[in-house]
């Protein structure tokens, strides 16, 4: 007999490998108590989760990554899924999905990693997307030019589909592995990035997509790896580090 969901482990490295209570199979009680309630919730008031998307391999999980999100808190989890049912809907990301990256973007993705090279790169040895991008050639205010010249709405937008897409392989490498994979491996490269790139364009669009990973995304980011970082480094992390 297949194996169900219930029975799928999580990879070695994720923290619930170590018994904290936190993870599938091995949820403290107060943790099942907080799990139950939300499900009552979303039974009783007849939510569609689906409107989340359908990256997880089943509603039980999606809704332990929000309660992960806010520290297993019902109350704030039930208001955490209201706020980005309606951020959906608002964004439309259904369509957004639905379109191709040059499309969202307005130009193609050839243009776009000219300034911005990133691209999924395979798997890690526990079987997370691994997502490579590369900052020192980062030029937020080319990107800017790219897009139309105004803001950055548009590569917001496609960083929306982005995420969507990278669900999607989660959810496949569950499945075709038999394990819960439900995370990515980021790898940022800062190789020659310098301060003259740190700009109020770099700014403004880093705090709005990291937003975006934090609020519409919780706990999806399970490994990020800093790569070839310059002298510079330590001043720019402080400048992002808040966000």
């Amino acid at each position: 007999m297949e194996p169900t969901y219930r029975e799928y482990p999580y990879p070695e490295t994720t923290p619930g490998s170590i018994n904290n209570g936190k993870y599938w199979h091995q949820l403290s009680e107060q943790n099942q108590e907080a799990l139950n309630a939300v499900e009552k919730w979303v039974q009783d008031e007849q939510i569609d989760l689906s409107q989340l998307g359908t990256s997880d391999l089943h509603f039980s999980l999606l809704i332990l990554r929000y309660l992960r999100a806010n520290r297993f808190d019902a109350t704030k989890t039930i208001a955490h899924i209201q706020k980005n049912i309606e951020w959906r809907k608002t964004m439309n990301v259904s369509e957004i999905v639905s379109q191709s990256p040059e499309k969202i973007l307005g130009c193609t993705l050839e243009e776009l990693t000219n300034v911005f090279p990133h691209w999924h790169s395979g798997y890690d040895k526990t079987g997370r997307p691994v997502i490579y991008k590369q900052y020192g050639k980062f030029d937020a205010g080319q990107i800017k030019k790219l897009v139309g010249g105004k803001n950055f709405d548009n590569v917001t937008k496609y960083h929306i589909w982005e995420q969507e897409a990278c669900g999607r392989l989660c959810l496949a490498k569950s499945i075709a592995d038999k394990k819960i994979v439900e995370t990515i491996t980021g790898v940022v490269d800062i190789k020659d990035m310098g301060m003259s790139q740190i700009t109020s364009d770099f700014l403004n669009l880093t705090k709005a997509i990291a937003a975006i990973d934090q609020n519409q995304y919780p706990e999806t980011m399970g490994r990020v790896f800093i790569i070839n970082a310059p002298a510079a480094f330590p001043l720019v992390w402080r400048m992002v580090k808040p966000w």
